[in-house]
């Protein structure tokens, strides 16, 4: 009786742990995504991404793929998204025009390479590369999450360059 009272307990934590963590993802879901939209800069969008996700993902690393011209100020992992042979671009390409997140093998490298595109309501403004070592794992609720986060992106990139191309309508 005791031993099935404590794994009976045992397992009430571990659900109560799994949903509170779980709540307070999407807790921070909620505080990044209105973070995102105060801003009304694409730079400062995509550093916002970038730096929540190493925080949140550390074991990560984190590539952008850009499809417009990018100012770029700050010190952001970006790469050109094109046609070119350049490595991983073809299936960011498939990211970018699918809409949809797509998945490659580094053999060499021993990496897993998850492509998410940044979308927002009007299109696909770019792809984030997450690249998991081969020891570790990205389930699919943090995948999920991630896609989440890269909506987020896409949202808020769209509202700065549509805010930025209002103020030079207005200036023209």
């Amino acid at each position: 009786e005791i031993v099935k009272a404590c794994k009976f307990f045992h397992a009430c934590i571990s659900q109560y742990l799994q949903i509170t963590q779980k709540g307070r993802r999407f807790e921070q879901l909620y505080l990044l995504t209105e973070k995102f939209h105060s801003l009304m800069n694409k730079d400062h969008v995509l550093a916002e991404l970038i730096t929540t996700l190493k925080t949140m993902y550390s074991d990560y690393l984190f590539y952008l793929f850009l499809s417009h011209d990018n100012h770029n100020q700050g010190d952001l992992p970006i790469k050109d998204l094109g046609f070119d042979d350049q490595e991983g671009n073809e299936i960011a390409m498939e990211a970018f025009v699918t809409g949809n997140v797509q998945l490659s093998f580094d053999k060499k490298n021993l990496q897993t390479l998850f492509y998410f595109p940044i979308k927002g309501k009007q299109g696909v403004y770019g792809v984030l590369q997450v690249v998991v070592n081969h020891n570790t794992e990205l389930d699919e609720e943090n995948k999920g999450y991630i896609t989440m986060l890269a909506n987020a992106a896409g949202t808020a990139l769209e509202n700065a360059q549509l805010y930025e191309q209002s103020k030079k309508l207005i200036k023209d």
